[in-house]
């Protein structure tokens, strides 16, 4: 029971995060369907339009992966179900698109990324135990920007993926 209460405790800050990033998102959304109705929006929305369940569940895997990598950059305490949270929606997603090359790419990109997680943490400890010196906090800060890019990287050549095939089964 203490380990369940002491693991529990380590994802407290994401189950925090969390509804913060869904309002970001809505709030994104919101605006965005304000405006005007120009091409550019059309485009956007006609990505979701007509899509089905399986289409809709592995946008949501991607989405949950997104929002664990992108959390990962504020939470600085690194564990193994960060990586379990990381790999397991990236690993179902390329079981459900069924192209064994994209399990392989997407494992070796979210690996990639989770040992830049274990360095920036380890710079964060740095700075925050032994000093503060100004090209740590530097790398530190490409370190959190790598993430980001990265994140953002996976989720879109992700992301590709579904509206190509989407693409293909409105052509047929």
């Amino acid at each position: 029971m203490e380990e369940f209460i002491y693991n529990f405790n380590k994802l407290l800050p994401y189950f925090l995060v969390f509804p913060i990033f869904l309002i970001i998102i809505v709030f994104i959304l919101k605006i965005l369907s304000k405006k005007n109705i120009n091409d550019n929006n059309i485009a956007l929305f006609g990505l979701f339009v007509n899509l089905n369940k399986k289409d809709t569940f592995l946008i949501c895997l991607l989405l949950v992966q997104l929002f664990f990598l992108i959390s990962s950059i504020f939470i600085n305490n690194s564990s193994i179900f960060l990586i379990l949270f990381i790999l397991l929606p990236i690993i179902l997603f390329s079981i459900l698109i069924r192209e064994h090359f994209k399990i392989i790419i997407n494992i070796v990109l979210t690996i990639f990324v989770f040992v830049l997680i274990i360095f920036k943490d380890i710079f964060y400890l740095y700075l925050k135990d032994v000093t503060t010196l100004w090209y740590v906090e530097l790398i530190y800060i490409v370190l959190c920007l790598s993430i980001l890019v990265f994140s953002i990287f996976i989720f879109i050549f992700n992301f590709n993926k579904i509206i190509n095939n989407k693409k293909l089964k409105d052509l047929k």
